[in-house]
This record gives C-alpha cells, structure tokens and sequence, in this order.
C-alpha cells in the first residue's frame, strides 16, 4: 500500500471514531479528506471503494444522509466513464 491510501484509511477510521465519542465537526473534516484523497486518483478502485464503504457506513449509522447523498454523487462521478466524442 502506498502512503496515501494508509493516510486515507486512517483519516477515514479516526473521522468514525471522533463520531463515536461525539467530536462530529472533526469527523467531518477528517472523512472528508480521506474521500478527496480516494476521488483523486491516487488509489487504485478496490481500495477507493473500501474507502467511500466505510464513509457511508458512518453515515448510515449515525443518519447523516445529506452527506451520504453527497457521497453517493461524487462516487458516480468517479466510476463513470470517460466521456467520448461522437462517431
């Protein structure tokens, strides 16, 4: 695993635990980051995907699902193919 995909697992594993003790503008913070890393391209699709789980996991959980919603969105957006110009 590179760097950023244990950056990203961390930030998305401390952003549920803040939420668990009620530190929810943290979580948001630390979730957030960890979800711009994976929709940049720097993790390879399994672990994006493992990534994006887990945040909507923690969304589900504790019912926050405008940013699921959010989530679910910008997921789409990745997995998308490339546009391609008329034949």
């Amino acid at each position: 695993m590179g760097d950023t995909v244990v950056e990203a697992m961390a930030l998305v594993n401390r952003g549920f635990f803040r939420l668990c003790i009620e530190e929810a503008e943290r979580r948001v913070e630390d979730q957030d980051l960890a979800a711009t890393l994976a929709l940049s391209g720097d993790l390879d699709p399994v672990q994006g995907t493992a990534l994006y789980c887990t945040i909507l996991w923690a969304c589900r959980n504790f019912a926050d699902w405008s940013r699921a919603m959010q989530w679910q969105e910008s997921l789409e957006r990745w997995c998308a193919p490339p546009s391609r110009p008329d034949a």
